[in-house]
């Protein structure tokens, strides 16, 4: 049996927050405190969907290009001291 591209199993990884940035040509306006306190009470409900340009050279951040708030969020959290989601693993510098 072949998998077309859709129904191909989705690669998960856990990446710091610090290799990330936000694709700029994002539209969206959203409200960063509401998925805040979201994320606190029931935990991450999806993931922000990455892309990693094939031709990028080494140490380039991969690009989310869906789920901002869901990036924006833990960088709030991160900034304001909150404690991390469960789940989540955090450094010694807050990634």
């Amino acid at each position: 049996m072949r998998l077309s591209a859709a129904s191909r199993p989705v690669e998960r990884e856990t990446r710091p927050l610090s290799s990330l940035r936000m694709w700029q040509r994002s539209f969206r306006q959203g409200d960063v405190g509401a998925v805040h306190l979201s994320i606190q009470r029931w935990g991450f409900n999806g993931a922000p969907r990455v892309w990693q340009d094939p031709t990028a050279s080494a140490g380039e951040p991969a690009t989310v290009v869906v789920g901002k708030h869901t990036l924006l969020s833990p960088l709030h959290m991160r900034d304001e001291g909150c404690e991390p989601p469960e789940h989540k693993e955090v450094d010694a510098d807050g990634d």
